[in-house]
């Protein structure tokens, strides 16, 4: 076994009670409020997330990626408080145009979808990316995110399941999402406070945000491509194929960003290690391992995907599961993707590798779009394909640039 291998592992446990506490638990209430909302008002709320989810996209200005790097690399000599002051300043200054940018589009384009719903998924979106676990993650202290995961997700599910009884209380949910984003926040603040980075308003406001937008554009840009194949198709469905199709693939959807979160505490302890080690022998030994362990699930994914789906969601919810035996297929060139992304590009000082593959991938995908809207094909079905090219798309280029790269043979 490599030796950063046990290292890593040692990390990943608590990086991996943490994506549980912050992805399952939110997959816990969805099922609950399928079987308690109704199908309509389950797509509803699917959309309201979809709309909050790309407003954060664009408040989070490219820094979730950009801020571990620059805490990893300088370990130990980083000012967290300074990089947390400009941060916060800058999402602060995008969020709420981005906000009432996107209730005046959505309104037009949703009619049938109360403003104060809308209202309410943007806030939750944009305000849940000030939570800094890009401080935590570059710091390695995965505990602490574990801990501010436990508990700001099981106060919203609690909550939820005490207060959501109908169809009328979608607002109630987005609120208590809203509430679990600040005590995420109050609580990352205070335990950054016990390590000596205290912070303050005056500090935020006082803090520089113009450099680090400077650096962040790039990663923003990367983002932004991302979010046409995450945070488009949903608003897609909204817009023409009905609530119900909406709700059928928001929930093999959400079935598909779970199975991926299984791999986010191997990418957030593997990507600081990349960039400080530079071992290549272990991202080999990483990354084909991750990719056996896609095949696995994709396998059950695709046989048994409408019993996954009924199980989880209820009967209504049963032709949602050939869409997630697609999705399956994705999971694994999606992992192929990630692991041959910013890990590896980004410890070679060449993140535009990255960047520029989900750019290309992104114009492909607005191109299949549009050919979908003038035929009239938009449909859970075809967006679905249409995700899984794009990923393709995503994984051949970074696979093709990374198969040109001598890699030297690196240990710790």
């Amino acid at each position: 076994m490599h030796p950063l291998v046990s290292k890593l592992g040692h990390s990943m446990s608590w990086a991996f009670v943490a994506q549980i506490l912050l992805f399952v638990i939110p997959l816990v209430q969805l099922t609950f409020l399928s079987r308690t909302v109704g199908v309509d008002a389950f797509g509803h709320l699917v959309l309201a997330s979809a709309i909050g989810q790309l407003c954060g996209l664009f408040a989070d200005f490219g820094l979730s990626q950009l801020l571990p790097v620059l805490v990893a690399e300088h370990s130990g000599r980083s000012n967290i408080s300074l990089l947390f002051a400009a941060s916060t300043r800058l999402r602060l200054a995008i969020t709420m145009p981005v906000v009432i940018l996107a209730l005046v589009i959505s309104r037009l384009a949703y009619p049938a979808i109360p403003a104060s719903t809308i209202l309410l998924g943007a806030l939750a979106g944009s305000l849940a990316v000030l939570v800094p676990t890009w401080a935590f993650l570059g710091l390695e202290r995965l505990r602490d995110l574990a801990l501010i995961g436990g508990v700001s997700q099981a106060l919203v599910l609690a909550f939820v399941v005490l207060l959501v009884d109908g169809s009328g209380d979608i607002n109630t949910v987005l609120l208590l999402q809203i509430g679990g984003t600040m005590c995420g926040i109050g609580l990352s603040m205070l335990l950054l406070a016990r390590q000596g980075q205290g912070l303050s308003w005056g500090l935020i406001m006082s803090g520089d945000a113009t450099a680090l937008a400077v650096r962040a554009t790039s990663y923003c840009v990367s983002r932004v491509a991302v979010s046409t194949y995450i945070y488009l198709p949903p608003l897609f469905l909204g817009a023409f194929a009905g609530s119900a199709e909406l709700a059928l693939f928001g929930a093999a959807e959400r079935l598909y960003r779970a199975s991926q979160a299984i791999f986010f505490p191997v990418l957030q302890a593997f990507l600081p290690m990349m960039v400080r080690t530079k071992d290549f022998t272990f991202f080999r030994d990483v990354t084909s391992k991750a990719i056996a362990t896609s095949a696995i699930m994709a396998f059950v994914m695709v046989l048994w995907g409408s019993e996954i789906c009924r199980l989880l969601f209820g009967e209504v919810f049963s032709p949602a599961g050939e869409l997630l035996g697609v999705f399956g297929i994705a999971l694994i060139v999606n992992t192929a993707a990630v692991f041959v992304g910013y890990p590896l590009f980004e410890s070679i000082g060449k993140p535009q590798y990255a960047n520029r593959s989900v750019t290309i991938g992104a114009l492909l995908h607005l191109a299949g779009v549009s050919a979908l809207l003038a035929l009239d094909w938009i449909s859970g079905w075809s967006m679905v394909i249409l995700i899984l090219f794009t990923e393709i798309t995503v994984a051949a280029y970074r696979i093709a640039v990374a198969s040109r790269i001598s890699f030297p043979r690196v240990s710790e």
